[in-house]
């Protein structure tokens, strides 16, 4: 029994941290949209842009993903851990544009 507690704080952890790292990333894409519209005139062509360069990140992190030919039972080797560290980079950057790209 304490095996299923202890799964089930690993997983309330992860998905806390995970509410934490977005809530953090809104928080910059604000104050970056603030500071922007303060010092530029945003023309909606560059917030068109900057709304593909969003995707672009994202898409390339979820498509970057579907690597299962680097999977194995563990999941602890080198590929393995390199692709986990650049999907959640790319998919950060990507959500970071987004937000920005809202806030505009």
């Amino acid at each position: 029994m304490s095996e299923h507690k202890e799964n089930f704080k690993k997983v309330l952890f992860s998905y806390l941290k995970s509410f934490g790292i977005v809530l953090g990333l809104i928080i910059i894409g604000i104050i970056t949209s603030f500071l922007a519209n303060k010092l530029f005139k945003i023309d909606i062509k560059i917030i068109k842009f900057i709304r593909l360069f969003s995707a672009a990140f994202i898409g390339t992190a979820l498509f970057g993903r579907l690597g299962w030919n680097l999977q194995t039972w563990c999941g602890t080797t080198p590929p393995e851990k390199l692709n986990n560290n650049l999907y959640k980079i790319l998919y950060s950057i990507g959500f970071f544009f987004l937000i920005l790209s809202v806030t505009l």
